[in-house]
């Protein structure tokens, strides 16, 4: 009889090495739910840049939503990192148009809602996060996400992170930009 079921979009090493050695097994789902479109995933390049920040600003105008997720909060002097404070602010610069937040494990639980909500409704245009957005996120209307730095996020939390988008009939785009 079973005693446990655990569920996982993303099978995880612990998940796979319980099922190597016969403590689990895995049932796998091969097609995307119906209505899905899919997501693609491209790398930026410094020659592809410019056309990345086109096509970004292309599909808000089209009514959609983006993430942009960097590896830190703030600067740092010992690692250079992207961060989510000069990021919001060199995407208010290139877009002042648009409806920009942020989103990190620093802010207040009610403050975090407030911003999620905002997100949900439509009230935001692009928001800046740290790997916060991972698991639990569900806004359909969010169809393009970008990770800078992405070597310094693991496989499964990338995988996770493109699984923001396209979860609605709008087709998703992921765009990794590396350092």
């Amino acid at each position: 009889n079973t005693h446990c079921l655990l569920m996982s979009a993303t099978p995880i090493p612990r998940t796979l090495q319980l099922a190597q050695y016969g403590d689990l097994n895995i049932s796998t789902i091969k097609t995307i739910p119906a209505g899905r479109k899919g997501t693609q995933t491209r790398i930026v390049t410094d020659k592809t840049y410019e056309k990345y920040l086109s096509f970004l600003k292309t599909r808000i105008s089209l009514g959609e939503q983006a993430y942009i997720v960097v590896p830190a909060i703030t600067e740092s002097e010992k690692m250079d990192m992207k961060n989510v404070e000069s990021h919001v602010e060199i995407y208010k610069t290139i877009y002042p148009d648009l409806r920009i937040s942020a989103l990190h494990g620093q802010l207040a639980s009610e403050e975090k809602i407030v911003t999620l909500n905002s997100f949900e409704e439509g009230n935001i245009d692009i928001l800046i996060s740290t790997s916060v957005i991972e698991v639990g996120i569900n806004v359909l209307n969010a169809s393009l996400i970008s990770i800078y730095d992405p070597e310094r996020f693991g496989l499964s939390s990338l995988h996770q992170l493109r699984g923001r988008v396209g979860r609605g009939e709008k087709a998703g785009f992921c765009f990794l930009i590396p350092d």
